[in-house]
């Protein structure tokens, strides 16, 4: 997303979200992020946007943006994909919690 300024104030005005915290800087994805919510706790939304010409986002921000995907925490990873599929959605990976991803704007 170009701006992710404009788009949280979009989202807090026409849905009610709110700004969960400063927007963080993710040096490993090379990404500015912004999480909001409606309520004190998950889920979060989570906005998106390049932190420069040269990160790895500015690709997908060139084609256009968008949704690229839906993140769940589950502690029945397979029961909680049957139930996506049962929805017509369509699961593409299951990851253990014990195999950690790096990212900036998440602890751990």
């Amino acid at each position: 997303m170009p701006d992710i300024a404009a788009a949280a104030a979009e989202y807090v005005a026409r849905f009610g979200y709110r700004v969960c915290g400063a927007m963080v800087h993710d040096p490993v994805q090379t990404a500015q992020v912004q999480f909001l919510s409606l309520t004190e706790s998950v889920p979060y939304v989570e906005l998106v946007t390049p932190d420069g010409p040269e990160s790895k986002l500015s690709n997908a921000l060139r084609k256009g943006g968008g949704l690229n995907h839906l993140c769940y925490l589950s502690p029945r990873s397979t029961r909680t994909a049957g139930g996506c599929a049962s929805q017509a959605c369509f699961c593409c990976s299951l990851r253990s919690r014990r195999r950690r991803f790096p990212a900036g704007a998440l602890p751990g």
